[in-house]
């Protein structure tokens, strides 16, 4: 037998409610969404380099995890080849440039 007609309509309430969850989880995002764009249009962000980040974030990510397993969490893999190393030289040298620019200019214009 398939079932009581309470523990079907009982189904029937938890079905409805995952759906009126998931629903409002979405429109949430999308709000959430319509709220970042917004702000970074007002605050005069580029949106190209987010949208990249958004789509290539995640590959990046797993790429990165399975290099590591792979390494047994070594992180020298990543400086092993030439062109790995030369990536990681030029983004450390692209985060720390500002701050380097900084530390001379108000070091040279102290008397």
């Amino acid at each position: 037998m398939a079932g009581s007609a309470t523990e079907v309509l009982e189904n029937a309430e938890q079905t409805l409610k995952r759906e009126v969850f998931w629903r409002l989880i979405a429109s949430m995002y999308i709000g959430n969404a319509m709220l970042l764009i917004y702000l970074l249009r007002k605050l005069r962000f580029p949106e190209a380099p987010i949208i990249l980040g958004f789509v290539l974030g995640p590959m990046l990510e797993d790429q990165m995890r399975r290099a590591l397993t792979l390494s047994l969490g070594d992180f020298s893999v990543f400086l092993t080849r030439i062109v790995s190393a030369a990536l990681v030289l030029l983004t450390a040298a692209y985060w720390l440039l500002p701050a380097l620019k900084r530390f001379w200019a108000r070091r040279t214009s102290r008397p």
